[in-house]
């Protein structure tokens, strides 16, 4: 229950042994609230005398045990507890009329603030009446100079649904225009896309070229994140560091760039998923060059950098970072909270699609994006199931729950049908209201009925074409990639769904990473599954004794009692091809996978 309930509550709810009463003609409270005091026992709403008179006469008096009860009456007869009849007044244990919080102009950002609720009543009171500032400080939005602008209001863009009412005081909270346009458009980045698209059409000439230069930090992650669109450029007078969103750009010069805008060292889990997105736009750009070229051999060099921190990281947070659970208005961190994530959307009354492209890593979502010209409205990264194989990560995205909790079907994903199902039952949906197909994905002939309030599309396509690059790698499947997005499938899945009403999530069970030769332990039988980045074992003893060749790791939410798993080390795979592009370890590609919500 948030603070200030309890502070206009105080200790009525702790230990009632009759009737608590509260007042709410102005309807103050958000069904979030009313949970949260329905909680700590029974909640009945009345809305006007007569539900209440027969609530107290038929039910409460009648009662021959507990009579402890939250009587939540909306009704705008009841304005005071004198207004009460006098024989439920003096019966009840305590009488609360809820009042607003807040001074009137924060009143509709404070209905939808939810987690956000006690930091904007704190700061209406610090700052009485000026509203814009108090919304500024709950939601620690600062101002400045347009990269710092920018910079919140792609924070903003990475919290699930912003209210309106937010945008509306950050109109003239911000003080430059190209961030009041942004705020004036409800958070839209068309006024910005608009700037930028024209902006390169002179060449990084005008009277806000130094603003720009000043903001390129966040205008690259707006890009690469592609909630900024890359646009044409008269060329000649553009910063190297726009080339990034320029269509069709120098290649080679991008990726010297991209390395030279490396974000900076990550310190938690968003850091991480931004330096993920980062690096799948450097291995994409990688693959659409030459092979070989000195610039990837400096990148992958940075790679191996960030693997040394990365595995540190997970080592240590993965456990608890998989552990805080998203709560309202917030993304999910893991795969398998994607599902509580897309629930609160269905309750509140969106038909969604789940598209999981199964092996789908940032480097292939950055050329998909690029390629099918997508409209990226949120994006996000989840930390994938450890070991990233599909059986387990895929698994935990339909169960909605850690491997630990579906033990029993850990090697095989038949059970994903039902898996779905159970979750969304457990939500109080119909069986009718929910799908689950999983496709290869070739043509748009693959693309199944979509059906149901929740619907689920598997698509094996992109996993089938990593298994197959054995000869160039990443260059072999950004060309496969390419040809596949040319097909048609997933456009025209996409087209369907929006055509169908759906809101449409793409995220993935793992990504994958271009591997390289490594030495394989000569066991036969003593392992169970001989993967190219992770061999499971039957035991800790049969595991441990072959420490010398990999990583012993038993991660956090695995099943104590499943196989033990041994993780490749750096890029190597338990290989003998030159190069794969291959998964199941502990790289950054393989275990932070995009979650996006998309549409044609």
């Amino acid at each position: 229950m948030n603070r200030w309930l309890v502070r206009q509550i105080g200790a009525g709810l702790e230990h009632p042994t009759g009737p608590v009463i509260l007042l709410d003609p102005d309807r103050v409270l958000t069904d979030h609230d009313i949970g949260s005091i329905d909680s700590s026992g029974e909640t009945v709403q009345v809305s006007d005398w007569l539900e209440l008179r027969r609530f107290w006469d038929l039910d409460l008096r009648r009662r021959s045990g507990n009579r402890s009860a939250v009587i939540l009456v909306t009704s705008t007869e009841f304005q005071l507890p004198t207004d009460l009849p006098w024989d439920i007044q003096n019966a009840a244990d305590a009488v609360t009329r809820i009042r607003w919080p807040v001074p009137e102009p924060l009143r509709g950002l404070f209905k939808v603030s939810f987690t956000h609720a006690d930091r904007l009543v704190d700061a209406a009171y610090s700052h009485n009446v000026l509203s814009t500032v108090a919304a500024a400080e709950a939601f620690e939005i600062k101002r400045g100079d347009l990269a710092t602008e920018l910079a919140e209001i792609a924070r903003l863009h990475l919290i699930a649904d912003i209210p309106v009412e937010l945008w509306e005081q950050m109109t003239s909270w911000f003080t430059t225009p190209i961030a009041q346009a942004v705020a004036e458009a409800n958070g839209e980045l068309t006024p910005l896309q608009t700037v930028w698209n024209d902006w390169l059409a002179s060449g990084g000439q005008g009277p806000l070229a130094a603003e720009m230069e000043s903001a390129a930090g966040v205008l690259i992650s707006l890009l690469t994140n592609g909630l900024l669109q890359p646009a044409p450029s008269s060329g000649d007078g553009c910063p190297a560091w726009a080339l990034i969103g320029v269509r069709e750009p120098d290649q080679q010069e991008v990726l010297r760039e991209l390395l030279e805008r490396r974000p900076e060292d990550p310190e938690n889990f968003d850091g991480w998923v931004e330096t993920a997105s980062w690096w799948g736009q450097v291995r994409f750009t990688i693959a659409r060059n030459p092979v070989s070229t000195p610039v990837a051999g400096d990148a992958w060099q940075v790679w191996e950098e960030l693997d040394r921190s990365f595995f540190q990281w997970l080592r240590s947070q993965y456990g608890t970072t998989l552990l805080s659970a998203g709560g309202t208005g917030t993304y999910p961190k893991g795969v398998h909270q994607i599902a509580k994530f897309l629930a609160r959307r269905v309750d509140a009354g969106t038909r969604v699609l789940l598209v999981v492209l199964d092996g789908l890593g940032f480097a292939q979502w950055h050329q998909l994006r690029q390629k099918l010209s997508l409209q990226v409205k949120q994006v996000v990264g989840c930390l994938a199931m450890v070991p990233t194989l599909t059986s387990i990560s895929r698994q935990a995205i339909f169960a909605g729950a850690l491997p630990r909790d579906f033990a029993a079907s850990i090697t095989t994903t038949s059970k994903e049908p039902k898996l779905w199902t159970s979750f969304w039952t457990d939500n109080g949906l119909d069986r009718s209201d929910i799908a689950y197909d999983r496709v290869l994905g070739g043509y748009p002939d693959d693309v199944p009925e979509l059906r149901g309030q929740v619907a689920a599309v598997v698509v094996n396509a992109v996993d089938e074409i990593l298994h197959g690059a054995e000869v160039l790698g990443d260059h072999q499947v950004a060309a496969g990639i390419d040809a596949w997005a040319q097909a048609g499938f997933l456009a025209s899945l996409l087209e369907t769904a929006a055509n169908a009403g759906f809101e449409t999530w793409i995220t993935s069970d793992h990504g994958n990473l271009e591997t390289m030769r490594g030495e394989i332990p000569r066991e036969g039988k003593l392992v169970e599954s001989a993967g190219k980045r992770v061999r499971l074992y039957p035991n800790s003893v049969l595991r441990d004794a072959a420490s010398a060749y990999g990583q012993v790791w038993d991660p956090p939410g695995y099943p104590e009692d499943a196989n033990k798993p041994l993780f490749a080390t750096g890029r190597t795979g338990f290989q003998t091809a030159p190069v794969c592009v291959s998964h199941g370890g502990l790289s950054i590609d393989e275990v932070i996978v995009p979650l996006v919500e998309v549409t044609m």
